[in-house]
């Protein structure tokens, strides 16, 4: 055999081998076509079998599970999930497609986050999700997003199946939420502030603490009511956060009403009351240095509207406010609600809390003496002139008297 025929049959060897290596099909775990569905069998009919979210990161796993048609979030005193996150998870695994594989090596996994997300100090995110028998219809980990390779403006991120090593960078959501809170609907209660008629917040004794209130609802401020004698209260703006304690309220944490001992923390007890009726009522108690909170709505039938209220009012009509009201305690009678400082401080806020610093006994008499009006002067005594000298006294010579006249004789006569 000649070199050149030698050499036509190594390069033939060559070609074969690479055709093999080729052709020889990746195992089903790892293998994806770039475009097609990360989990095929998987789409918008069948995502809605899906019955529970487990999402581990750092260490930890929390479960969101559908519950008589509800979602709720376990690790939460299953307090109800925010449908719409729940949505956005489930239907972005539909579209999470593969686009370019990158490498199987655990110690670069980390680099794009893709390490075991049970580590406590990981920084990848695994979602799985299970129908109501446990079989699993997805299992994936999420990486870093990437920003960089953001093809026809769609959204990327490193991905990697569960079981697998292989690591993709995918087209898909990247902001699967980590935390528990994060997947509640944070919303508790929200009375506008414009609404609100008067606020009062009494001691766990029931002694009267703090009173604010307005006149009329186009009052633009809030007055104190029970303002001491000779103290002056800071400016309206300070008085009116009180009355909007209860405009726009989120919770940062929640648990079961029992759970929270409200007779024994008790620090207070706050009632708001609308100018359409409406009547909030909070109890406040502290555990552990945090503020919690119990509610209940009540509605004043001697205050409800008699008449529908102007286009522009946010005051609200007798049915609506009374449907308010029933809405707001089927949703919050079971719970009790750790709040953020941005309504937590109002809420328990005492009256010193609205009031100019007392002054000081010696500052009240620095000012009663500023108050006073000065004396007018008195214009200095002119300095008295010298008196000119008494000239000296003449000496005047006494002359001798005149003789008496003599006495004539009667003979003579």
């Amino acid at each position: 055999m000649n070199s050149k025929t030698l050499y036509a049959l190594s390069g033939l060897t060559v070609i074969l081998i690479g055709a093999t290596v080729f052709l020889t099909p990746a195992p089903v775990s790892e293998r994806a076509a770039p475009g097609e569905r990360m989990f095929p069998n998987l789409d918008p009919r069948t995502v809605n079998s899906a019955d529970s979210l487990a999402v581990t990161a750092k260490g930890k796993t929390f479960t969101v599970y559908r519950k008589d048609g509800a979602w709720l979030v376990k690790e939460m005193s299953d307090y109800p999930a925010d449908p719409a996150q729940v949505r956005k998870a489930l239907f972005s695994l539909t579209e999470l497609r593969p686009y370019e594989a990158k490498t199987k090596e655990a110690a670069r996994l980390a680099k794009l986050e893709l390490e075991d997300p049970k580590g406590k100090d990981a920084q990848s995110k695994q979602l799985t999700v299970k129908d109501k028998d446990g079989k699993v219809l997805a299992d994936v980990i999420y990486g870093k997003a990437n920003t960089t390779n953001v093809i026809l403006g769609k959204e990327m991120v490193y991905v990697r199946k569960a079981g697998s090593d292989q690591a993709w960078l995918a087209e898909g959501d990247p902001s699967l939420k980590a935390e528990p809170l994060d997947w509640v609907t944070r919303s508790v209660i929200d009375v506008k502030v414009d609404r609100v008629k008067d606020a009062e917040t009494k001691s766990p004794k029931g002694e009267l603490v703090l009173h604010i209130a307005k006149e009329k609802a186009d009052d633009k401020d809030f007055a104190v009511k029970n303002l001491p004698a000779g103290r002056k209260p800071k400016e309206a703006r300070t008085i009116g956060y009180v009355a909007e304690a209860l405009d726009g309220v989120n919770l940062d944490d929640v648990k079961k009403a029992g759970e929270i001992d409200f007779e024994k923390n008790a620090i207070g007890t706050g009632t708001w009351r609308t100018f359409d009726g409406l009547v909030i009522k909070a109890r406040m108690a502290e555990v552990d240095k945090k503020f919690w909170v119990a509610l209940a709505a009540e509605v004043d039938e001697a205050a409800l509207l008699k008449e529908k209220p102007k286009a522009d009012s946010k005051l609200k009509d007798a049915d609506s406010v009374r449907k308010e009201a029933a809405e707001i305690n089927s949703r919050v009678r079971a719970w009790a609600y750790h709040l953020p400082t941005t309504s937590s401080r109002f809420m328990s806020w005492k009256l010193e809390d609205l009031l100019e610093p007392e002054k000081k006994e010696e500052e009240k008499k620095g000012e009663e003496k500023k108050g006073e009006t000065p004396a007018a002067p008195t214009p200095a005594a002119k300095p008295e002139e010298p008196k000119p000298a008494a000239p000296p006294a003449t000496k005047v010579e006494e002359k001798p008297a005149p003789p008496p006249p003599a006495r004539r004789n009667p003979a003579q006569r």
